[in-house]
């Protein structure tokens, strides 16, 4: 807990925004980490935002995404996991949202998978 206080103190000091990474600043391997980074705008310009775990809901506004670490996703059109699933491996980029090949190609939950085999 200390180290969390001590950490988040420094980022302030140090001017660190949000949308930088804390986990590669502090040297963490991505082997070992999981992330889902997806941005407002094709070719992985605009906001990013990561995901860690499983999400409910999204509103649909993600326009690119990467896949961080050796971990996997379940990529749902449909809020609660619904509807049809595309699944994303591990270190995967789609840089524009024609490449998802989806008609309507909105993002509105995601779920981390416990495994790769698809």
């Amino acid at each position: 807990m200390k180290i969390a206080a001590i950490l988040f103190t420094l980022s302030l000091f140090l001017g660190w925004s949000s949308t930088d990474t804390l986990d590669n600043s502090i040297g963490i391997d991505d082997s070992h980490h999981c992330a889902l980074e997806m941005h407002k705008a094709q070719a992985f310009r605009g906001r990013k935002f990561s995901i860690f775990g499983s999400k409910v809901r999204l509103r649909g506004l993600q326009k690119s995404l990467n896949t961080i670490g050796d971990c996997c996703w379940a990529l749902y059109r449909h809020a609660g996991f619904q509807g049809r699933p595309m699944f994303m491996g591990s270190h995967v980029s789609i840089s524009s949202i024609q490449d998802w090949g989806w008609r309507r190609a909105k993002i509105r939950s995601v779920k981390r998978l416990k495994s790769c085999n698809f």
